[in-house]
């Protein structure tokens, strides 16, 4: 479980000091999929950031339970893959880190690439890949190192449908695989749903909404429940001043 009490971040510019996270409170449950909303500028990437270890705090803190620090691992929007590694390195990169026996890092990184259907493109450098490609890539990358907390900063946002569809399903079925502890930032309130066992509404750097979405995978963009909770998400992000 991962807790996160009375979190703050402030920026100081010209025209003063800005909360990016105003008083945050949050419990992640182990193994859950939360999703965060909010409109640009509201403090999601902050948050991830934060949970990431790469944005100073002001005041509050972030306490783990358990007899460790959780691996964590991080995608963005932009896969940020070395371009003169191929596929098969890029993947293999952070087990390096982990593991000294190359046979068993090579067929990790072959496991890995066969989930996100790149099985053919080991050899290959990243010049050569599709946008969604490469971001399979990301993911396998990533999610090879077994994370204990999985952050996604709006990974799917540059994609296409098709492409965004895909993937998404292919990390729902990597995280009830590994059953690591996800938050995945997005503006797509739709994808939100989609995903998330819980969506949580961020506004001005605070957590304006937690709201449960107790509903089966797969889900579907025209279920009932979904175009209710779309329709409830919107009216809220649209009828707050941001």
């Amino acid at each position: 479980m991962i807790e996160l009490n009375n979190l703050t971040v402030k920026y100081t510019g010209q025209k003063g000091t800005t909360h990016a996270l105003d008083n945050i409170n949050l419990t992640l449950e182990q193994g859950s999929f939360v999703t965060i909303i909010g409109k640009s500028g509201c403090g999601k990437s902050t948050l991830i950031h934060v949970m990431a270890n790469l944005c100073q705090i002001d005041s509050g803190d972030m306490t783990f339970s358990g007899s460790k620090t959780p691996r964590v691992g991080v995608i963005f929007q932009e896969p940020r893959l070395m371009p003169w590694l191929t596929v098969s390195e890029n993947v293999a990169f952070g087990l390096q880190y982990q593991q000294n026996d190359k046979q068993i890092i090579q067929q990790q990184v072959k496991d890995a690439l066969q989930l996100v259907k790149l099985e053919q493109s080991g050899p290959m450098y990243p010049e050569q890949l599709s946008g969604g490609m490469k971001q399979r890539v990301s993911i396998a990358r990533t999610m090879v190192t077994q994370p204990d907390l999985l952050l996604l900063d709006e990974p799917f946002s540059a994609l296409d449908a098709f492409t965004k569809s895909s993937l998404q399903k292919e990390l729902l079925f990597w995280w009830q695989k590994m059953g690591n502890t996800v938050v995945f930032v997005t503006h797509d309130i739709e994808e939100a749903i989609l995903l998330g066992q819980r969506v949580i509404v961020m506004e001005h750097g605070k957590i304006t909404e937690d709201l449960n979405v107790d509903l089966n995978y797969p889900r579907e963009i025209d279920q009932s429940e979904v175009v209710k909770m779309r329709r409830y998400l919107f009216d809220k992000l649209t009828n707050h001043s941001l």
